[in-house]
């Protein structure tokens, strides 16, 4: 059981004439998640703005992400098994189980 916010998560901002603040919102749960936060007074303020940004919408995209890769890796671990059982692409099995490690790895280090 995930103990995740389910998906969708809409994005949305609140800013001032100093920084900007994004937001991640579950209508399933009516919950709000300060995701990225930015302070502009350096050099480079396009490029912290840019950045905060996207990482604010990589991570309201997460729980969508997350759901999608739990559904590839069970058909990545399906095409495998088919792979062995009928002798089929034996040189790109081994590739194949790769991904499937990594995807499990992946799925780990989000849940545990």
């Amino acid at each position: 059981m995930n103990k995740q916010t389910p998906a969708p998560w809409v994005l949305c901002t609140s800013s001032n004439e100093y920084s900007d603040t994004w937001f991640a919102y579950s209508d399933k749960q009516g919950k709000l998640f300060e995701v990225s936060a930015g302070l502009y007074t350096g050099v480079d303020e396009q490029s912290s703005y840019e950045e905060a940004e996207a990482n604010a919408k990589l991570i309201a995209a997460a729980p969508e992400l997350f759901e999608n890769e739990v559904k590839n890796l069970e058909f990545l671990e399906w095409l495998a098994t088919k792979a062995s059982e009928f002798n089929m692409w034996s040189d790109k099995v081994q590739q194949l189980r790769e991904r499937i490690s990594l995807t499990k790895a992946a799925i780990k280090k989000a849940t545990e």
